[in-house]
């Protein structure tokens, strides 16, 4: 199938630069400078916009975590100056206007040697300080209209930002690192938006909200002092696969992303429920859909755990299984062994037939924080747009690199949205997808529903082809998945456990990508005590049965 004659367009009138294919991107979070897990100290003014339940300082977080670093923050009211010196790297986040901000912390600012970072409002009090007055000005209110444009590394980039600070910096030892156009009477000013002067790297604006800013995330590998980061890659997931699907068409999407070389990834609902014969259909009765699930893990596909099954309305993949979406709140029967059980059903209701989830994705990227606990206990790696809070289901994140959130777990981010069977949806992941791959470390990841086409499929992947860089193989990373009878690693992940020489004896087999068994083994334990779980490397995927349990 040809790309449309819209899309060929689009293509030559943004005078899209070719990249070389680099190697794939690794699914990790880059050492800063001061060494894999100095820790960043976030100093707050406010939680949330005024008005709004979004949580401006959890997407700020999430952010500052695609970073290796330890993220602790606190409120202006509780700062200690001490521990704002000992910081390795110090933030201060202020989301609001007229901050109030004590006299000692404004101190400890302009004292430090180590990095500080200033994000949003309130750093014309800091340029009220001797060490600081006359070098810039910045004013206390946002500008009138969004900013629609920003100069960056040498370019300019059509990345919207919708609360910025006119800002002006007249000190020659400044470094000017991002400005904004502004069209006025006529003609255009242009304001410094990012800058540094001395140990103070200073972004006047609120980078997390509406849509993240992919220059501010960009921008925090120098305030970091990241040296090694690796390619940028693409990412095509086949979301909401369920028994109900077309798998015949499955199996030709399989076929073409195989015959192009892509691995991709699969988010699967591994039970149904049928509202005509009023039963629970599992993967046991379904045998067209687990052959289909196989053949796709075969041909460069990896598969992921999307649920159990749908809540309430019976319609995998249409509504969160782990949040009521009508009163927009936490599930009120839902307790935390429940939803470890249903995490833990699926996941062996995929192991039984030798098909193995790498990661989990949260449905309709909805659940309690509790619950996202729930899911970490038992996977290491997932595929989401964070809820930010227990607020509200509408206030999400998608940062542009995986990133750790606040449970553990490494989270790729869905940034690119969801495609549809509309043309505009398309045009957004192309711009999306072409700011994100020209910056550094990223993965520009979409979600492609199974339900769609094969064609609109082909149409998907020609756009993310257009970006010149590797499709993301998930089977590269460090995966972990408990479960209490068996785990399963990929890569360099590990497992710590306390062993008992009576407890029998520790099963072990390894599997290629495609899900063949090439080797087991069964050891018995001479002693007892702490142990580290690692791969032996004799296969892609190994799993350790614990207990004699088989899955």
């Amino acid at each position: 199938m040809k790309l449309p004659a819209w899309i060929l367009a689009l293509c030559l009138v943004t005078g899209l630069t070719a990249l070389s294919p680099a190697t794939a991107q690794s699914l990790s979070c880059p050492a800063p400078g001061r060494g894999a897990g100095a820790k960043t100290l976030v100093v707050y003014a406010a939680t949330r916009q005024a008005f709004s339940l979004a949580d401006d300082l959890a997407a700020l977080k999430m952010e500052l975590r695609r970073v290796a670093t330890t993220v602790t923050a606190v409120p202006v009211t509780a700062a200690d100056p001490n521990q704002m010196l000992a910081a390795d790297y110090l933030v201060i986040f202020c989301p609001q206007p007229l901050p109030r901000l004590p006299a000692p912390l404004l101190q400890a600012v302009a004292a430090r040697t180590n990095a500080v970072l200033w994000v949003g409002y309130g750093a014309e009090e800091l340029g009220r300080l001797p060490e600081f007055k006359g070098q810039f000005l910045v004013t206390p209110y946002a500008a009138g209209q969004p900013a629609k444009q920003i100069h960056y590394r040498g370019r300019d980039w059509a990345e919207p930002l919708a609360t910025w600070l006119p800002a002006q910096v007249p000190a020659p030892n400044a470094t000017i690192i991002m400005t904004v156009t502004e069209p006025a009477a006529g003609q255009t000013n242009s304001h410094p938006l990012c800058w540094t002067l001395g140990a103070v790297t200073f972004f006047a604006g609120l980078p997390t909200q509406t849509e993240n800013c992919a220059l501010f995330s960009d921008e925090l590998l120098d305030f970091y002092g990241v040296t090694t980061v690796t390619a940028a890659a693409v990412c095509l997931r086949i979301d909401g696969y369920h028994c109900r699907q077309d798998h015949q068409e499955f199996r030709h999407m399989v076929d073409y992303l195989a015959q192009r070389g892509h691995p991709f990834v699969v988010g699967v609902i591994p039970a149904y429920w049928d509202p005509e014969e009023h039963k629970l259909l599992e993967m046991d009765s379904q045998p067209e859909f687990v052959a289909a699930l196989r053949y796709a893990q075969q041909h460069g596909g990896r598969l992921i755990l999307e649920g159990y099954r749908a809540a309430r309305q019976n319609r995998p993949g249409t509504e969160p299984e782990f949040w009521d979406a009508v009163a927009d709140r936490p599930l009120t029967n839902d307790t935390p062994q429940r939803v470890q059980d249903r995490v833990y059903r699926g996941v062996r209701e995929m192991w039984w037939r030798g098909l193995f989830p790498l990661a989990w994705e949260t449905p309709q990227y909805a659940a309690a924080q509790a619950d996202y606990a729930e899911f970490a206990s038992c996977f290491s790696t997932a595929f989401e747009r964070m809820q930010l809070s227990d607020a509200t289901a509408l206030a999400t994140f998608a940062g542009t690199a995986p990133a750790r959130d606040e449970f553990g777990r490494l989270v790729v981010p869905e940034n690119l949205g969801v495609v549809t069977g509309q043309r505009e949806s398309l045009v957004r992941l192309y711009h999306r997808a072409e700011v994100l791959t020209r910056l550094r470390g990223t993965i520009a990841s979409c979600s492609f529903p199974a339900y769609l086409s094969e064609g609109r499929l082909i149409q998907t992947v020609k756009l993310l082809e257009q970006m010149k860089v590797p499709f993301l193989d998930l089977a590269e990373g460090d995966h972990l998945v408990c479960l209490p009878e068996a785990v399963f690693l990929t890569g360099a992940a590990e497992f710590p456990t306390t062993w008992q020489n009576d407890q029998g004896t520790i099963g072990w087999q390894a599997f290629d990508r495609a899900g063949k068994l090439i080797a087991e083994d069964a050891a018995p334990e001479s002693k007892s005590g702490n142990r580290i779980l690692k791969r032996r490397g004799d296969g892609d995927y190994e799993v350790f049965h614990l207990n004699k349990a088989q899955p």
